[in-house]
């Protein structure tokens, strides 16, 4: 057990190290990919509630979410490419 705890945690670290030497521009790019998908995904989420294959209830909780994670994506997006360090407004 031990063993495998330590592992996760050099893993981790690893990891972290890998994250942090990406540049700016590659953090953007990253961010801006994820906030396409979620647009993508709304767009399909909106198709499946006209067509009546999700119900409107649940569809309406999801798109709540996803509407959410565009905000924090755009704000992520637009923090980062003014140089600011923290997320504040968020």
């Amino acid at each position: 057990m031990q063993k495998a705890t330590k592992l996760k945690r050099q893993n981790a670290k690893g990891k972290n190290k890998d994250e942090a030497g990406q540049s700016r521009a590659d953090f953007i790019s990253k961010t801006a990919i994820a906030l396409k998908e979620s647009r993508e995904t709304f767009y399909w989420l909106r198709l499946l509630g006209a067509t009546g294959v999700l119900p409107e209830v649940r569809l309406s909780e999801i798109n709540k979410e996803i509407e959410e994670l565009m905000r924090i994506l755009g704000v992520i997006i637009v923090s980062a490419k003014a140089g600011k360090r923290q997320l504040s407004d968020v």
